[in-house]
């Protein structure tokens, strides 16, 4: 059962070979699997981890205070991240989508995927 999907994306100009998003999912257990796709979709690579158990809590303390809106910073281009936490059931509790700089938060947990 998923706890939480963490999707960062290239919104810069770049080729469609290049990495466009990278999209990780963490179940409830730790167990961590990154899918990297590039502008036309295409996955480039992927791969499964299992995090360790003091990432696991922080991530876990850090989804408990997440703000309930960003940052809104105008820009457009850079990187962005699309945060979404799950509760029981795979019920969304919490989603936000855009640039996380100037939110303590949302900065410590894309920390934890960088």
């Amino acid at each position: 059962m998923k706890l939480f999907e963490a999707v960062r994306m290239d919104w810069s100009l770049h080729m469609a070979e290049d990495w466009d998003t990278i999209r990780y999912t963490v179940s409830h257990d730790g167990h961590m699997k990154k899918v990297i796709k590039n502008g036309i979709g295409v996955v480039m690579g992927q791969e499964e981890t299992q995090l360790d158990e003091e990432r696991l809590q922080t991530l876990k303390k850090l989804i408990a205070v997440m703000p309930q809106e960003s940052a809104h910073l105008c820009a457009c281009d850079g990187e962005g991240w699309r945060l979404t936490s799950y509760g029981a059931h795979g019920k969304i509790l919490y989603r936000t989508e855009g640039y996380v700089y100037g939110t303590e938060i949302l900065e410590k947990i894309t920390e934890l995927f960088a």
